[in-house]
């Protein structure tokens, strides 16, 4: 089950896992960081897997899940706010990489027909009206 927690601060990672082992197996523990400071945002994901015991009954998803929303969290002097999170989607990595693969290619044929219609910014000349004159870019103009 995977728990969102706000009002972090500063609390390392390590203090999170070492306390909400006590509901469970902590299968995952990120914190989110401040990509240009590289700093806690003051949000992190925990989660959890159901296991041992609480009030004399095995731990299941549901029976966590209220335990720990109702709950009060205090973790290195912060009140943590807790709440479930969206299930994270698994998505096959190797769909997206096709996917980025034909965006690029789509862009590459895009990009060479534009290429074709004018070379050099200048615009085809037409001979009698029905054929294009193809001009052909120099080695002078490639190097500009």
């Amino acid at each position: 089950v995977r728990f969102f927690l706000k009002n972090t601060g500063q609390v390392p990672e390590e203090d999170l896992r070492e306390y909400f082992k006590n509901y469970g197996q902590v299968m995952n523990c990120n914190v989110l960081l401040d990509k240009s400071k590289k700093k806690s945002r003051g949000m992190a994901f925990v989660t959890l897997k159901p296991e041992g015991m609480h009030e004399g009954q095995t731990v299941t998803e549901k029976m966590m899940i209220d335990w720990v929303l109702q709950e009060e969290h205090i973790v290195g002097h912060m009140r943590l706010e807790v709440s479930e999170a969206d299930a994270k989607q698994e998505e096959d990595e190797g769909k997206k990489r096709e996917e980025r693969m034909e965006e690029r290619r789509r862009a590459r044929v895009d990009k060479e027909q534009r290429l074709s219609r004018t070379v050099g910014g200048v615009a085809p000349h037409f001979r009698d009206g029905d054929k294009e004159e193809k001009l052909v870019a120099s080695s002078w103009l490639r190097r500009w």
